[in-house]
């Protein structure tokens, strides 16, 4: 966030839309981050890119596996206990904000496709119940995809 103003300035096209994905404060709550410092990171985000000109997308993200879920014990990938709630209530709170607070198009909510929707499917995700496999990632990309092109500036 805070390096986006200068980066805008050499960026910044007035034919460009800022995709925000929610992915980096997935991290955070892994990182242990609460509810209230994923969702004033994030508005921090929306409101620099905004205030610089930028067009808003916003991409809702997957979930991941918590660690107390048996087969999951290893993974510094996967949450610990309690961390799902926060993501649960960070996807929420974004879900309901109106169109024009913080993006300019409706959100993608990522974690609404099917294939995405649930980290324990070894057929979409790695055993880490955190990033996709070959498919996971091809419906990904074909979600973004779509959504990406329904855009209009």
């Amino acid at each position: 966030t805070a390096l986006f103003p200068a980066l805008s300035q050499w960026l910044y096209s007035p034919q460009h839309t800022c995709v925000l994905q929610f992915c980096e404060l997935t991290n955070h709550i892994g990182a242990g981050a609460s509810f209230a410092t994923v969702r004033d990171a994030a508005i921090t985000y929306c409101n620099t890119v905004r205030a610089a000109g930028w067009k808003l997308a916003f991409h809702i993200p997957t979930p991941r596996a918590e660690r107390a879920t048996p087969g999951y014990a290893g993974s510094a990938s996967a949450w610990q206990v309690g961390q799902l709630a926060t993501y649960d209530s960070a996807c929420n709170y974004f879900r309901g904000r109106p169109l024009g607070e913080l993006w300019d198009f409706p959100p993608l909510d990522l974690a609404a496709v099917p294939a995405l929707a649930n980290p324990y499917d070894l057929a979409n995700y790695q055993a880490d119940g955190c990033h996709k496999t070959a498919a996971g990632i091809s419906a990904k990309l074909a979600a973004v995809a779509a959504y990406t092109a329904s855009l209009t500036l």
